[in-house]
């Protein structure tokens, strides 16, 4: 190599050069040259230089992990840069890895935009990511003045042997020991496990033939294997006990989670219980004070399984395996259209197979082309005992109650519409609207005002609109599990006129006991109302349109508007006592609790373990 190598520190406290694509272990290696070597490494993504000036170590990674995290980085939304969030937004990997970004899709303003300068040689990155790959590992492979190539996964398993290969090629001295750099030490840039041979859950069969046609040559050279697609239909290996991963806090699916665990134990199965923040990388939480005994004996976090159930949203389930390394993985989560939002595509593949509430959520997610096994496991039934609610509810009067948060899709000022198209304030009724006080983030601009962010503020300015409005009760309190099943056991109608559904929780739990339902004739909640349910309020499709702050809700998907001249009429004949929904009630509470019991669903999801 025609370099002169310097020893000494140079002013800039630079002596060697890291080089790599993105996402391919940059930062290991720097940190390596900093603690054990005491150099301040140079970093670079750009092609390989035509004469170095200094050693150069190239970074290389198994491109099955390199494509899918820079995928995961650049268009699930990780990275910060919005010009680019905005561009690429929507992109399955799958479309992302064959180009479908286009070749200057959303990147003009690289020629305006300082912030970009570093990305602006990169775009190939984005609409051509395999060719770019190849092409930058290809720039420093040919010509031996191009530097040291470092296998990332080699660096990750020996990092002593990779060190001493780095201290030769740079004429660093090798220092007498070597402390490894852990998993947690690297702050956002934490190294992956080195796996012998790379998942694929995320490559399709076009995906790897893709990847064949344009690079693999360059993985030939490197020694990388174009790996076998893994069997996604794989049977859930049988083991003696199962991590169920679930939300600590009291959303729907946060409840759903509980009862589910609650439903193994019935069943015998040897379960323990991982609560989780609401947020995709919050990692474990600590189970609250206010937690159920029983889960609380099932949180034993240094339990090791082999099987990991994870009851959320699927875009926390990549951090989920991650934490939790090899072994079988379901995704149970539940969707309430009838297309999955793009912003699910990449993250559903962390599961080996999946399980949803419904038939109709299976439809849908077959429709999607998962290369996943969908299965129906419905939710349980609540089994807490009824206590009074704590507020004051008169004798005398038809409560009608809806529990719902402020949300575009929940749409509790559609109950307040109906229900004031129903009565006048001189009608002996009232509406108990149970909602958080503040509304969802997707209901107005972030711009808003404090008291616009306050759904005692958006009720009282749809109350406005109707002068004999009859009386609606506001409740931003919390309330016990109990205590929401004291709420429903006094209501004479539960009301759910979201745009749809789920499952729809608080429906469920009103039906269960007794309570007549009206709702919308539109999503989940159908598997166990029946489609035949006199309480279904017809609807006509409409988009959904344009959304605030929402990565779940895209413009051209359709959900249900429901005739709100319909529901009221269906409330006032439940206050007259003359409606088929009061006499359909009691069967419907007896169907409900036989079918979604929790021996009944711990049966069914004993038998999808094998147990």
């Amino acid at each position: 190599m025609n370099l002169q190598h310097n020893n000494s520190m140079e002013p800039n406290g630079l002596s060697v050069t890291v080089a790599s694509h993105r996402r391919s272990g940059t930062h290991l290696m720097l940190e390596y040259l900093d603690r054990e070597f005491g150099v301040t490494a140079r970093k670079t993504h750009e092609f390989a230089e035509e004469t170095p000036t200094q050693p150069t170590v190239y970074m290389v990674r198994n491109p099955c992990e390199t494509l899918w995290s820079t995928y995961r980085w650049f268009v699930e939304g990780q990275s910060s840069n919005p010009l680019i969030a905005a561009a690429l937004k929507g992109l399955s990997f799958e479309q992302y890895l064959r180009g479908d970004g286009g070749p200057m899709t959303g990147f003009d303003d690289f020629r305006r935009n300082p912030m970009l300068e570093s990305l602006r040689e990169s775009r190939g990155m984005f609409y051509q990511p395999i060719r770019f790959w190849a092409d930058h590992v290809e720039s420093y492979l040919s010509s031996v003045d191009h530097g040291l190539i470092v296998h990332y996964e080699q660096l990750v398993a020996d990092p002593v042997a990779q060190l001493i290969r780095v201290a030769t090629h740079a004429q660093l001295e090798m220092p007498a020991e070597i402390r490894v750099i852990t998993r947690d030490e690297l702050v956002g840039h934490a190294p992956s496990k080195a796996l012998p041979t790379p998942a694929t859950d995320y490559w399709s069969d076009a995906s790897l033939e893709l990847l064949q046609r344009e690079a693999g040559s360059v993985m030939a050279r490197l020694g990388f294997e174009l790996p076998q697609e893994r069997t996604p239909h794989r049977r859930p290996t049988q083991t003696a006990v199962v991590r169920y991963v679930s939300l600590s806090d009291n959303s729907g699916i946060a409840v759903a989670g509980r009862r589910c665990v609650g439903a193994m134990i019935e069943a015998g199965i040897d379960v323990v219980w991982e609560p989780r923040a609401a947020h995709p990388n919050s990692g474990r939480v600590s189970p609250g004070r206010n937690t159920p005994s029983v889960l609380a004996e099932r949180y034993r976090p240094g339990v090791k399984t082999d099987h990991t159930i994870m009851h959320t949203a699927p875009e926390y389930w990549v951090p989920i395996r991650h934490q939790f390394g090899p072994g079988t993985f379901t995704g149970h989560t539940v969707w309430e259209l009838t297309r999955l939002p793009a912003a699910w595509r990449g993250s559903i593949h962390a599961a080996d197979q999946v399980w949803v509430p419904t038939e109709w959520n299976r439809t849908t997610f077959l429709a999607d082309n998962l290369r996943r096994e969908v299965q129906v496991v419905p939710h349980v039934i609540s089994v807490d005992p009824i206590a009074p609610p704590p507020m004051h509810i008169p004798d005398g009067v038809t409560v009608f109650t809806t529990i719902a948060t402020w949300h575009p899709r929940k749409r509790p000022d559609w109950s307040v519409e109906a229900f004031a198209r129903a009565f006048t304030k001189d009608d002996p009724v009232m509406l108990i609207i149970k909602t958080p006080p503040l509304v969802d983030a997707s209901w107005i601009p972030e711009d808003a005002d404090d008291v616009e962010r306050m759904t005692w503020f958006q009720l009282m300015k749809l109350i406005k609109r109707f002068p004999d409005a009859p009386p609606v009760v506001l409740v931003n309190d919390d309330f016990t599990d109990a205590e929401i099943n004291g709420l429903l056991a006094r209501t004479d109608c539960y009301l759910s006129l979201s745009a749809s559904e789920g499952w729809g929780l608080g429906l469920f739990d009103a039906a269960t006991l007794g309570t007549p339902v009206i709702s919308t004739g539109f999503g989940g909640h159908l598997e166990y109302l029946g489609v035949a349910h006199p309480g279904l309020v017809p609807y006509r499709s409409i988009p959904i349109g344009p959304t605030l702050n929402s990565p779940h809700l895209e413009p051209d998907m359709e959900w249900a508007l429901p005739d709100f001249d319909a529901a009221a009429a269906m409330m006032r004949a439940v206050h007259d006592g003359t409606s088929p929904i009061i006499t359909a009630a009691p069967a419907l509470a007896n169907r409900i609790r036989q079918t979604y019991s929790p021996n009944a669903v711990g049966a069914r999801i004993a038998s999808l373990l094998g147990h």
